[in-house]
């Protein structure tokens, strides 16, 4: 992990805040609130689409611009629009998923914009208690990323926030190439002193993204060697 992380130092924190825009999730909820304004329904919206997205259909930035366009209209009973959503976009375990829709819809009725503005704050207390509600693990695959998209949230209402460097990422089958060890991801995060939120971020563009789209020759030229150190290193295996 040492070369990994002198490669991941030669970013400055404001490199990887800009490559979070070139992110497709990122770009469907950015576009999905310009519709809607409404931060609570919002936030709701992407919660639960968060805790359903798995076992898809389609590619994943297709499925979340799927998402975006369907709840771009207000929407007066979420439950039930969602339940048409998920018949229309993501059917595979239909039936698995309205239940835990069911269970998702139990922890919305506990959120309002007073109780987000104070988990803003105590990150790890929201995981805790969305693990609980879900009866899974902290580090749960479906648990870990709906944080990130609570954090993507602040981020599109234009409101500041310091990511919690304790909270986990979900790892792909790409990251599991680069180490199935959480202790490793871990380690990253501590010696970079990035969280690692921003570190995923940095992965997926450097494997998914397109990196000639990306604005500023410099910033490019640090994605593009990076994404070669990856794939020479571990993609390759």
């Amino acid at each position: 992990m040492e070369f990994l992380i002198k490669e991941i130092k030669k970013f400055n924190y404001q490199d990887l805040l800009n490559l979070e825009q070139y992110d497709l999730q990122y770009q469907s909820l950015e576009s999905l609130f310009f519709f809607l304004k409404n931060k609570e329904q919002f936030l709701k919206l992407v919660i639960i689409n968060s805790l359903l997205s798995y076992q898809l259909t389609m590619k994943w930035e297709k499925y979340w611009n799927c998402f975006s366009d369907y709840f771009k209209n207000w929407t007066i009973d979420i439950k039930k629009d969602f339940q048409g959503f998920l018949w229309k976009y993501n059917k595979r375990l239909l039936q698995a998923k309205l239940k835990r829709l069911d269970k998702i819809m139990l922890f919305m009725d506990s959120l309002n914009l007073k109780k987000l503005e104070y988990y803003k704050n105590y990150q790890k207390e929201f995981l805790e208690n969305l693990a609980w509600a879900m009866n899974q693990k902290k580090d749960a695959k479906t648990v870990v990323f709906c944080i990130k998209m609570f954090i993507w949230w602040w981020k599109i209402i234009w409101e500041n926030i310091i990511v919690d460097k304790d909270i986990f990422i979900p790892l792909d089958n790409r990251l599991l190439k680069v180490s199935n060890n959480k202790q490793d991801w871990l380690k990253l995060s501590k010696e970079t002193w990035y969280s690692l939120l921003l570190l995923d971020t940095l992965f997926y563009i450097s494997l998914w993204w397109d990196v000639d789209k990306i604005e500023g020759l410099e910033l490019a030229k640090k994605v593009i060697n990076f994404k070669k150190i990856l794939e020479n290193k571990f993609l390759s295996l």
